[in-house]
């Protein structure tokens, strides 16, 4: 029977957080160096620490072969105009249900009804969508929340 999981949902606040990478990534993008990496910053690939609080600026960053909480595993926008109204957290959740999903065996390389992973999101807040941010991150986990160490990337785990 598979295990029934939860897309959790984290919130990604604007203020002003462009330029504030203190992390180092190497000629290929990848992170080489811990340290903080602007919420917008974030990448595909990239593995961080799990943040306090539901909304932040950045995120603390680190190689994924030291100790992390979370990889991000893909990334896409929410379809709306400019003039849209914040559409809410259930339509972030009900949009990126499926998409994080598909995504997740490529990644990963093992579906995820039986990986070890468990799959959350980051989405725009209401101040970050007024000013031009529609984009979701899907993001992975250990199951049991205990720290990963290495990429989940082809892992088949």
């Amino acid at each position: 029977m598979p295990r029934i999981r939860t897309l959790l949902a984290l919130g990604v606040l604007a203020a002003g957080v462009l330029g504030c990478d203190s992390a180092e990534r190497d000629d290929t993008g990848e992170i080489v160096s811990a340290g903080s990496v602007s919420a917008f910053a974030i990448r595909v690939g990239d593995c961080f620490n799990a943040p306090t609080g539901d909304e932040f600026a950045s995120l603390d960053a680190v190689p994924c072969d030291e100790t992390h909480d979370a990889q991000v595993y893909t990334a896409f926008d929410y379809p709306a105009e400019d003039d849209d109204g914040f559409p809410g957290i259930d339509a972030f959740e009900t949009y990126a249900a499926d998409p994080c999903l598909a995504d997740f065996e490529r990644f990963v390389g093992i579906a995820f009804e039986d990986s070890r992973y468990d799959v959350r999101t980051m989405y725009p807040t209401d101040l970050s969508w007024q000013k031009g941010d529609r984009e979701i991150l899907c993001f992975l986990v250990d199951l049991r929340l205990r720290p990963l160490v290495g990429t989940a990337q082809g892992s088949a785990q």
